[in-house]
């Protein structure tokens, strides 16, 4: 992915060079994602990656018990692994807003929480690029709705063994969590690949 740094030191200037990167990509506002965080040391992977965590026994614990904290029970596969991530468990989902306001606010917010730099970055991607690249498919799937793409899930949470597609997909997650429809929130899927997707 192209990576282009823009430097901005006021609210308003962000929002300017937002519309101006919209205009130049000449996309609609819903087809951007974004994504804040408190330090350049952050990259664009998952919390497996940066963790350095195989998940098998984190999914089993967290199936075996995640009842005693949610205020109902799910099915969807796609919705406990997101579930998941909510609660900070380390999975190979990435979590991005579809608001630049979200995402600035997580890059501003993250420093009071865990320190940082003094660079602070909100990434933006065309989603539909990226999945345009890995699938050949300009399109961003609603993974409970028809292509499941359970091949991304760990096995724990799909149909059993299965090969790991190598590269990340954007997509969406049902909403279910009311944390993920305030934050307008999506995700990008990482596969077997350690790779940042900067």
């Amino acid at each position: 992915m192209k990576i282009r740094e823009i430097k901005v030191s006021s609210v308003s200037s962000y929002v300017n060079q937002v519309h101006k990167v919209r205009a130049q990509w000449d996309i609609h506002a819903s087809d951007i994602w974004y994504r804040g965080t408190a330090s350049q040391r952050y990259k664009l992977q998952p919390g497996t990656v940066w963790r350095g965590v195989k998940n098998h026994n984190l999914v089993q614990d967290f199936l075996l018990h995640y009842e005693a904290y949610s205020d109902k029970s799910i099915q969807e596969p796609w919705s406990l692994y997101a579930l998941m991530q909510h609660y900070g468990l380390p999975t190979r989902l990435l979590d991005w807003t579809k608001s630049a306001l979200i995402a600035l606010y997580f890059a501003l917010e993250e420093v009071n929480k865990f320190g940082g730099d003094n660079k602070r970055i909100v990434y933006m991607i065309t989603p539909l690029d990226l999945n345009k690249e890995v699938i050949n498919d300009g399109f961003v799937y609603n993974v409970a709705q028809g292509r499941g793409f359970y091949n991304y899930l760990p096995w724990e949470l799909s149909d059993g063994e299965h090969e790991l597609p190598k590269e990340p997909l954007a997509i969406y997650i049902p909403n279910n969590n009311k944390r993920i429809k305030s934050q307008q929130g999506a995700f990008t899927v990482h596969g077997s690949s350690n790779e940042s997707i900067e």
